[in-house]
């Protein structure tokens, strides 16, 4: 296995996430939640948003 220093953990819940939207290219952070909902832009409404950051 990889050692601990390399480990990578997840954002736990509560935690800022940036977003972007692909129709209108807005920028804003939502916190991570317990469930998998569909992430809305806050400009425009779209819910093509996708985060740069990987986990």
């Amino acid at each position: 296995m990889f050692p601990k220093s390399n480990s990578v953990v997840p954002p736990q819940p509560g935690t800022p996430i940036p977003y972007i939207c692909q129709e209108c290219g807005e920028h804003f952070s939502k916190k991570k939640g317990l469930l998998r909902k569909p992430v809305k832009c806050p400009k425009c409404g779209s819910i093509k948003c996708i985060s740069p950051v990987r986990w």
